[in-house]
């Protein structure tokens, strides 16, 4: 009886547990793909923004990692850092506002914005194909499910053990009782 109650409460502390892993909580970064070309120049990678969008449907973008050509993407200039961009990103056409989003790589700054790239020599491309798409799940979330389910495993071999021990115990006496 007693380890019915043990599992019982092992098994609403992993369903609580499970239910909490991968719902948005109000801080929570959202994370799309993206990749363009701007005449000779490719870039492609991640941006992660706010959760909640302003009432035109724009989020802020607030990391970005990837690659502009062969250089590494380093990070998101501030806000009226470079051209006056204000890091607005909505995940539709199209995409940013006049002002832009710009990032960094190691030969300078690069802004995106309504179809053009300025680069680092501040040269102007037409951006021809820009796209976005919703990026995989936060590392925190998966991480946060394979704890949980690790826990729970261990809980089901340490349920498993004491039910072996519990049997061995009621066998034990009860070959004793019979001699």
């Amino acid at each position: 009886m007693r380890w019915a109650k043990k599992l019982g409460i092992a098994t609403f502390g992993l369903a609580i547990g499970l239910a909490g892993v991968g719902l948005p909580s109000a801080a929570q970064a959202l994370v799309f793909d993206f990749s363009y070309t701007a005449g000779s120049n490719t870039a492609s990678g991640t941006l992660t923004t706010n959760d909640t969008p302003d009432g035109s449907g724009y989020y802020i973008i607030q990391g970005i990692t990837g690659f502009r050509n062969t250089e590494a993407i380093t990070g998101v200039v501030s806000t009226n850092g470079y051209t006056n961009n204000n890091n607005l990103f909505n995940p539709t056409a199209p995409y940013f506002t006049g002002e832009g989003f710009s990032y960094t790589v190691a030969s300078g700054s690069v802004n995106i914005r309504a179809g053009l790239e300025f680069d680092p020599s501040f040269t102007s491309k037409i951006v021809s194909d820009f796209t976005a798409s919703a990026g995989a799940p936060e590392p925190s979330d998966i991480g946060g499910l394979a704890i949980l389910l690790g826990i729970g495993g261990l809980m089901v071999r340490k349920f498993k053990s004491s039910q072996k021990s519990t049997t061995f115990i009621a066998e034990t006496k009860a070959k004793t009782l019979v001699s």
